[in-house]
């Protein structure tokens, strides 16, 4: 299309054509003058409408490839953001994996380490029954302290309960390992609760007098409980025994009914 300051020109030439021209003809002439003029004002109007349309359409198509431009280059930031993030996803699942099988092989290995103490602590608890009276009473209240046999040792805990295994072994291979003397409450087959003074020799076997001699009970370890025979033939032995050890008397010959071996529970 020619230039909007051409088609003037070309429009102002025209008129000027007519206007000469209208001397010859004034009447006819005027009315085709003003029509060509309303035309050309027209026309005129039309080309200024799209020399505007046209300036405001380039203006918009620069804006919207500016837009454009800053879509795109959102939208390849935000795929470098999704690419970052799921790199750095499969990278956090890789090392909660490898975290995961690290803690397993680590509580594992827990587990071997402390299989002894689980193990010490079952031995101890199958061991407390057949322990004998005079022990239980001073070891009552450690033994109550061994946890349950569900109860999974851990690193929190594993010092506590070795120590307390520890001492518990102890105490009982020190008893087991001499001769003790003491006082028990006993009930005998009349069913009267009596307190006897008692010999123990180590784990194995316990022998009880009445102070008065009239009652006597050799002790072994049972099933379940400690087990009481009750042997009233047996009270003059008895108490010369407590006597030597006592060192009350001089020492010599008993004779008192024994067996030998281990506590098996």
């Amino acid at each position: 299309m020619p230039p909007l300051r051409h088609c003037r020109r070309c429009l102002a030439g025209l008129l000027s054509l007519l206007v000469a021209s209208a001397w010859a003809d004034p009447p006819a002439v005027r009315a085709g003058l003003d029509s060509l003029e309303d035309l050309v004002g027209q026309l005129i109007r039309v080309q200024q409408a799209t020399h505007a349309a046209r300036s405001e359409w380039q203006d918009q198509e620069a804006q919207l490839k500016r837009e454009e431009e800053l879509l795109r280059q959102r939208v390849a930031d935000a795929a470098e953001r999704l690419q970052t993030m799921t790199t750095e996803r499969v990278k956090a699942q890789a090392e909660r994996q490898a975290a995961t099988e690290a803690a397993t092989q680590a509580e594992e290995k827990l587990a071997r380490y402390f299989a002894p103490i689980a193990a010490a602590e079952a031995r101890l608890r199958e061991l407390q029954p057949h322990l004998p009276p005079l022990l239980l009473e001073n070891l009552g209240s450690e033994f109550a302290k061994l946890p349950p046999a569900d109860r999974p040792v851990t690193q929190a805990d594993a010092g506590d309960r070795l120590r307390l295994v520890f001492e518990l072994t102890t105490e009982v291979e020190q008893f087991d390992a001499a001769i003790h003397a003491g006082r028990l409450i006993l009930t005998p087959p009349t069913g009267e609760a009596r307190e006897m003074d008692v010999l123990q020799l180590g784990l194995a076997t316990a022998f009880a007098v009445a102070a008065d001699g009239s009652l006597a009970a050799v002790g072994t370890p049972g099933a379940d409980a400690w087990q009481w025979e009750w042997r009233p033939e047996l009270a003059k032995s008895i108490r010369t025994a407590l006597l030597v050890y006592q060192k009350k008397q001089p020492a010599e010959f008993v004779e008192l009914p024994l067996q030998l071996g281990r506590v098996q529970p």
